[in-house]
């Protein structure tokens, strides 16, 4: 296994940043991680979505918006955990929620037989008009449903920052593989 760090997206008072991380060809990937630098608590991450090949992932995609004007300058930065191979790896989204409400929680379970190494999330506003940074993620919880000491749960859980009443959607996705 390797950590892989993709390039970092800017550095300047942009209000928004795509990055993402990619796996050498031939490996695929396990698990992800961003940072955010020098965001002041401004920026937030609504986007941390695994992309493959035929449902096998293979990089990270990472987006974050800043929740209110912010003249600073920041960064957004991915991580990839690779590995040369691990048995039935895929990756499938766990459920999407849409409403104009203040929170929303989804939850999705690895299929039979399959345990979980790692999750995500995508927040997306929709009407196409309104301001990104508003709703954020607070929990993404890999610990419900143990069975034989793995984990085979993801749970998401976002809400709103800012006063609006315009409707968002959640949506999460779990990495499984082979128990």
């Amino acid at each position: 296994m390797e950590l892989v760090s993709g390039p970092s997206a800017g550095s300047s008072s942009a209000s928004s940043r795509n990055a993402e991380a990619a796996c050498d060809v031939g490996k695929v990937m396990t698990g992800s991680g961003f940072a955010v630098d020098n965001g002041a608590g401004q920026a937030i991450v609504n986007e941390v979505r695994p992309r493959g090949f035929n449902t096998t992932p293979t990089a990270v995609f990472l987006q974050a918006h800043e929740e209110d004007s912010y003249s600073g300058s920041w960064s957004l930065r991915g991580w990839a955990i690779c590995a040369d191979s691990v048995s039935g790896l895929a990756f499938s989204s766990i459920g999407h929620a849409f409403d104009d409400v203040d929170g929303m929680e989804v939850t999705g379970t690895c299929a039979s037989g399959k345990r979980l190494l790692s999750g995500g999330h995508v927040i997306s506003m929709i009407d196409l008009t309104a301001r990104e940074g508003e709703i954020g993620v607070h929990n993404l919880d890999v610990t419900q449903n143990l069975v034989g000491g793995q984990s085979t749960q993801v749970e998401v859980e976002a809400e709103r920052l800012a006063r609006s009443d315009e409707s968002w959607s959640l949506g999460g996705y779990a990495i499984c593989a082979t128990a």
